[in-house]
C-alpha cells in the first residue's frame, strides 16, 4: 500500500515533468521558427534596406565632394572611401540574396 502512494507520487512527479518539458520545447520550437522568418526579411524590405544603404553612400560621396571643395583632402578621402564601400556593399549584398531565392 506503501509501495503503491510512493509509486503514484513518483509517476505524478514523471508526468509534471514531462509535461513542463514538452511545454517547454513547443515554446523553444515556436521561437526557432519565428527567429527564422526575422533572419530573412521580404523582397521589399530587403529592396528598401538596400536603396537606404545605398542613399547613405551617396550622401558620404556629397559630404566627400564638398569637403574636397573646402580643401580638407584627408577627409574627402575618408568620405570618399567610405561612400564607395558602403555603396558598392549594399549592391552587391542585394544582388547575391536575390540571386540566392
Amino acid at each position: 500500500m506503501k509501495q503503491d502512494k510512493i509509486s503514484n507520487a513518483t509517476n505524478k512527479a514523471i508526468n509534471a515533468t514531462n509535461n513542463a518539458t514538452e511545454a517547454s520545447l513547443e515554446f523553444t520550437n515556436k521561437i526557432i521558427e519565428q527567429s527564422k522568418r526575422l533572419r530573412k526579411p521580404s523582397k521589399k524590405v530587403d529592396r528598401i534596406g538596400s536603396m537606404v544603404g545605398s542613399g547613405i553612400g551617396v550622401g558620404l560621396l556629397i559630404i566627400s565632394a564638398t569637403q574636397l571643395i573646402f580643401g580638407k583632402s584627408l577627409w574627402a578621402t575618408g568620405s570618399l572611401v567610405a561612400g564607395t564601400i558602403t555603396i558598392g556593399s549594399n549592391i552587391i549584398g542585394y544582388y547575391k540574396r536575390n540571386s540566392n531565392n
